[in-house]
């Protein structure tokens, strides 16, 4: 079942009075704009849900884009609830509503390191992080800091989405949907791209990589003792869909199952060490141990 929600993209400076861009500025800030909707939908829901991003029209007044997201839900997943339109739809209200906090928590953050992170559930049952810098404090969805935190290229994407504010032509961005919206002006554009100075003087993306399971956890936010070759390491797990599965017992292990995934090594200094740590930020295959059949006597 499908669901369309609309966006809207929109651009205002002086060079954009005549109700016309240039083809270089405004690409790759709507092909990251796709790449992050992609990026989430990944994330969130997995290869249950798709999520394609479309653009409906051309707007006059400065620059402007109407953009469609639009969702669809595989069958198997149609009794979530009960009106598969009502799931589609919630689909993209969610994604659109975290990539619209991931603007905020980048344009807030603007370049700093937070100080302290606290977890936390609501009054309405709904996982929530609070960030905070010296007095400053910013609560956001989990998915939202996990996202954030453990995905640089989604840092990439949302500084390419706002990249047509480094044109001297061009002073503010927005972008909205029916119930909220973002924006950002070319005076904080430079403290939006901006990183935070980071210990870590080394990382690296391990591509397919096999991992023999050892002890599993079946809770978040605790690292895996698994071996990588005959190395014992401690692994955390960033692939949200896969823990999620994990967490609903979709996902079952036994002695010897093994996991083929990406994995980023960053090392860092701490205490004039060298520290290495490893995450795991996508698994592409579970693969489960031969299994030995009993035989009737």
């Amino acid at each position: 079942m499908r669901s369309s929600t609309p966006m809207r993209l929109h651009f205002e400076g002086s060079d954009l009075d005549s109700h016309q861009m240039k083809v270089q500025e405004l690409a790759p800030s709507l092909v990251a704009l796709n790449k992050l909707v992609k990026t989430l939908n990944d994330n969130i829901y997995g290869n249950k849900a798709s999520a394609q991003l479309y653009i409906k029209a051309f707007k006059p007044g400065s620059f402007g884009i109407d953009l469609l997201l639009d969702t669809s839900i595989l069958e198997q997943v149609k009794d979530l609830l009960t009106c598969n339109t009502t799931s589609a739809f919630i689909n993209a209200h969610e994604i659109i509503q975290i990539m619209l906090e991931l603007f905020v928590l980048k344009r807030w953050l603007a370049g700093r390191k937070p100080d302290l992170i606290e977890e936390k559930i609501d009054k309405d049952d709904e996982h929530k992080v609070k960030i905070i810098i010296k007095e400053e404090k910013l609560v956001v969805d989990h998915r939202t800091y996990n996202l954030y935190f453990h995905h640089p290229e989604i840092r990439d994407d949302l500084n390419s989405v706002a990249s047509p504010l480094a044109s001297a032509g061009v002073d503010k961005m927005q972008l909205s949907s029916t119930r909220s919206e973002f924006v950002l002006s070319r005076n904080d554009y430079q403290s939006f791209i901006a990183d935070p100075e980071n210990k870590d003087f080394s990382e690296n993306i391990l591509q397919n990589v096999a991992l023999l399971l050892k002890s599993p956890y079946f809770e978040k936010d605790k690292k895996w003792k698994v071996l990588m070759g005959d190395q014992s390491i401690f692994v955390s797990i960033e692939d949200v869909a896969f823990m999620n599965q994990v967490l609903s017992g979709d996902e079952t292990f036994a002695t010897g199952d093994a996991l083929v995934a990406d994995i980023v090594m960053t090392q860092s200094i701490e205490n004039n060490k060298i520290v290495t740590s490893y995450k795991v930020i996508k698994v592409i295959e579970h693969k489960n141990a031969p299994r030995q059949l009993s035989m009737p006597l």
